[in-house]
């Protein structure tokens, strides 16, 4: 093996580990951000899951047609808001049906 042979391959080498190390940590990252994408997933949920147990609150999806097909999920604030919005200023305020001396 001639010199510049060498010093080409000790160069690609060195490349080679640079490149490993830099995916290495893009592998770690991700794994990173699909954990905390988890988390946020799981409180998402669980605050879904509290907003069905209120009376009257709106549905996880609506239907923008007929058809079940072109269903969009609502965000937990717009539910949480529509939420509050019916109670407030709604006919079925829990405020509106106690009755007053």
């Amino acid at each position: 093996m001639t010199r510049n042979e060498l010093k080409r391959f000790k160069a690609l080498e060195e490349e080679l580990l640079s490149t490993k190390e830099k995916l290495e940590e893009a592998i770690k990252g991700k794994d990173s951000w699909y954990k905390d994408y988890k988390e946020v997933k799981k409180t998402l949920d669980s605050i879904h899951g509290a907003l069905d147990a209120l009376p009257d609150a709106p549905p996880r999806k609506i239907s923008k047609d007929c058809t079940s097909y072109n269903e969009v999920e609502l965000s937990v604030e717009s539910r949480l808001f529509a939420w509050i919005a019916n109670v407030a200023f709604g006919e079925k305020s829990p405020s509106r049906s106690v009755k007053e001396d």
